[in-house]
């Protein structure tokens, strides 16, 4: 059963004194004009499907507060049908403001007490949105061009007002992260078998592209992809993903009357599509410090495969949009190291605060 807030409030649904909590969106609006603005959550496909409407499901609604404030939450139950296959769920959140929709991307997953997101953090964390007009931010400068690039045909004149449409897909090399090798060291980074990356999501409102939030991608297919490197390596590395591009427009049920037709655009990822590039060199001068450094000794291994990896802003370019992505280091996303056994060259690794937890190790 699906639960619908017709108010901003914590129901016993919602969270109970064991800890369990059905809550999938605290939201807190910031700058002018925070109270009494309609609040919508949707569980949303975003694989598309050329010229079809965006597969997607109202989960709750609520008004704000007099203070900003909205709780949303959902019943894990009812999202059998946009669960993806590493347990991830991808939601589109749509406030009210001056007349027009804003919306808001973002992916949170069923621990199996609470929703959390790709931190770990539980959805009861209030999430800051701002009323004010959206900045453009996002605008993509020259560079690689999209392929396989699909266009949906002519729009149907039967499209409903206030609904995305899928209208066209390509693909796009994206930043999956970076990899370092030392001296006498050879390593790996792995990503695949099933994928685990979060990118950002486009909205253009006619006024040029910013990013609202990210979506998860994730797939349970028996591939990966494999960066095997020996010393003295310091580059990112790319994959390809798919991206849908998305129009909707403005009619009387998501803004005022003198909006009705303007039309919005979205970028959303939709799928991992293997292959693999290197990326830009990482220049600098790494673990010089002791500080969060450790040592190896000849012939020896290391491996990471937990933690979130660092956010790379421009991981992607698709149709004019700039979205960053981070990937994350699990059963998914690993790095391995070997360590030489010339007992003249000392073997370090390095991160902030440690290689345990940083999300980018580096190494000398």
């Amino acid at each position: 059963m699906v639960m619908a807030l017709a108010v901003v409030g914590v129901t016993a649904s919602q969270a109970r004194a064991d800890g369990y909590s059905t809550t999938v969106l605290s939201m807190q609006l910031s700058g002018p004009d925070v109270d009494g603005r309609a609040v919508v959550v949707r569980a949303v496909d975003n694989t598309g499907s050329r010229g079809a409407r965006q597969v997607a499901q109202v989960l709750a609604t609520a008004t704000t507060s007099d203070r900003g404030a909205a709780v949303l939450a959902a019943e894990p139950q009812a999202l059998a049908a946009f669960v993806d296959d590493t347990g991830w769920v991808n939601f589109e959140s749509q406030v009210l403001v001056d007349g027009e929709p804003r919306f808001t991307s973002f992916s949170r997953r069923w621990t199996g007490t609470d929703w959390a997101d790709r931190d770990g953090r539980p959805a009861a964390v209030p999430l800051t949105m701002s009323t004010a007009a959206p900045t453009v931010t996002a605008e993509a400068p020259a560079g690689l061009a999209m392929t396989d690039v699909s266009v949906a045909r002519q729009a149907s004149r039967g499209e409903v007002a206030c609904v995305w449409y899928d209208d066209s897909a390509g693909n796009a090399l994206t930043t999956i992260g970076e990899f370092h090798t030392g001296a006498n060291t050879k390593g790996s980074f792995t990503y695949g078998s099933s994928s685990d990356s979060d990118i950002g999501v486009g909205y253009n409102y006619g006024r040029g592209w910013s990013v609202g939030g990210s979506g998860h991608v994730g797939n349970s297919r028996s591939t990966y992809i494999r960066f095997n490197q020996s010393s003295n390596f310091h580059r990112q590395l790319r994959s390809t993903f798919q991206y849908v591009h998305w129009h909707l427009t403005l009619g009387p049920s998501c803004a005022s009357a003198s909006r009705w037709g303007q039309r919005y655009q979205k970028v959303t990822p939709s799928s991992w599509q293997s292959g693999s590039e290197l990326g830009p060199v990482v220049k600098g001068s790494f673990c010089k410090s002791a500080a969060g450094r450790r040592s190896f000794a000849p012939n020896s291994d290391f491996y990471r495969g937990s933690k979130r990896a660092y956010t790379y802003g421009a991981a992607a370019k698709a149709w004019g949009a700039s979205l960053s992505a981070t990937s994350g280091f699990s059963k998914f996303v690993d790095m391995n190291y070997h360590f030489g056994g010339n007992k003249k060259v000392r073997h370090y690794l390095c991160g902030r605060p440690d290689i345990l937890s940083s999300k980018i190790i580096y190494a000398r």
